[in-house]
Order: structure tokens, then C-alpha cells, then sequence
């Protein structure tokens, strides 16, 4: 990402300059480098400097699902086992969330620290309420064919404006988060002196 910049105005390699904002040694035009890369950043929102730390809190309820939906289907005649599995779990993944999300934070140091973590808590469940209303639809479309009686037309587009609102949401909330965290992070190694584009 810091290999790659050229001058806007003439081309020129600015790669070896020091510092957050970097004079063209061939036609003189300044530049901010935090404000180029952002510019110039094509890469996925989940490959952005600092997306592994703060995505780490995520693992505690990704993980406590797969636990309920195995021991669902283990404890499928036994629930007094299971719901003894189910507060275990669940005092685990709070506690794993927690520990997960104070390291994110003592990391950042900042109040950006707390912005990022927040909004990428975010993203997964946009995406999962989207893909829900998306699997809503078909679901609905079988009872009808099933059962035949109608669905009100109503709740086919109330499923697709759902989805489409949360996807967009979620698509604006990693373009946001992928600007911030690459702001962050050139910031960072700005303060650092250990900056070279």
C-alpha cells in the first residue's frame, strides 16, 4: 500500500519520502499521503490495516452459535443437558467478547479505537439481517405453493426493501470503516516517525 504511490500531477515514484505530507522532488506539488492511499484504496474492506484486531470480538458470538447449533442438535432429547451447555457458552462467549474487545482498545489508545470496534460489530449483523430477508422470500414463496394460500404482496416487498436497505447499509459502513482504520494506521505511523511511502 505505501510502495505503490505516485504524484497525481507527473507520475513520480514517491516512494523513500518521510512524513504524512511529501513534496514531489520533480514538479513540487504537495501531497498528503493519508489522503492518497484512502484515495487509491481498492483492496476489500476486511484486508484494511488494523480489520484482524478489531474483527478478533467478533469470534465470541460467531463461535457461541456454532456451539448452540451442535449442541441443538446433540442434546435434541435432553434439554435440561442442554440448557446447562447454553449458560456455559454463553458466559464464555461475554467473557471472550469482552477480553477480545478490551485488547482492540488498549491497542487504538483513542477515541477512534472505540469507533472502529463499534462499527465493526456492526457490519456482520447488517449482512446477516439482509441475508435472513433474502431467505425469507423463497421460504414464503413454498408456503404459498405449499399450502395455497396467498402471501399479501406486501410482505415479498417489505422482505426486499429489508434486504436491500441492509446491504447498502452494511457496504457504507465497511467503505466508511476501511477509510478510518487506513487513517488510523498511517496516523500512527506518521506519530512513529516510521512513515516512508
Amino acid at each position: 500500500m505505501l510502495d505503490e504511490l505516485k504524484c497525481f500531477s507527473c507520475g513520480y515514484e514517491l516512494r523513500g519520502l518521510t512524513g504524512n505530507v511529501v513534496t514531489c522532488p520533480e514538479c513540487g506539488r504537495q501531497h498528503n499521503v493519508t489522503n492518497m492511499i484512502i484515495k487509491q484504496w481498492n483492496g476489500p474492506w476486511y484486508r484494511a490495516p488494523g480489520f484482524k484486531l478489531l474483527g478478533l470480538p467478533l469470534l465470541a458470538p460467531v463461535a457461541w452459535c456454532f456451539v448452540m447449533g451442535a449442541c441443538g442438535l446433540l442434546f435434541i432429547n435432553s434439554p435440561g443437558n442442554f440448557t446447562a451447555v447454553f449458560w456455559v457458552a454463553t458466559l464464555g462467549a461475554v467473557v471472550g467478547w469482552f477480553a477480545l474487545m478490551y485488547r482492540a482498545l488498549t491497542k487504538y489508545r483513542r477515541r477512534i479505537g472505540i469507533v472502529l470496534t463499534v462499527m465493526v460489530q456492526l457490519i456482520f449483523p447488517l449482512y446477516t439481517v439482509g441475508l435472513f430477508s433474502v431467505f425469507v422470500i423463497p421460504v414464503m414463496i413454498y408456503f404459498e405453493i405449499d399450502t395455497g394460500e396467498d402471501v399479501p404482496v406486501a410482505v415479498f416487498a417489505v422482505c426486499a426493501t429489508v434486504a436491500g436497505f441492509m446491504f447498502l447499509l452494511a457496504y457504507g459502513v465497511q467503505r466508511i470503516f476501511a477509510r478510518l482504520c487506513i487513517r488510523t494506521h498511517v496516523r500512527r505511523l506518521s506519530d512513529e516517525g516510521t512513515i516512508r511511502p
